[in-house]
């Protein structure tokens, strides 16, 4: 969370300067991001439990089973 804070307060301070700049300083912070979360997916594609957690077909029957217009 704090690295994620100290990012966007520098984002916004450049956001003067351009978005020329911006996009420059942001593209390989989001690299790196997207980088970092395929190695977790894969780290934790052992363990089939995490697959399982981000399965948005579990989300989508959780929503239709605990709809407020099915319960009433």
């Amino acid at each position: 969370m704090p690295l994620t804070i100290v990012a966007l307060l520098i984002l916004f301070s450049l956001q003067r300067r351009g978005t020329g700049q911006i996009g420059g300083l942001f593209g390989p912070v989001m690299s790196l991001w997207f980088v970092v979360l395929g190695a977790l997916v894969s780290s934790g594609s052992s363990a089939s439990g995490v697959l399982v957690a981000v399965n948005p077909v579990f989300a989508v029957e959780f929503l239709w089973t605990h709809s407020a217009r099915r319960s009433s």
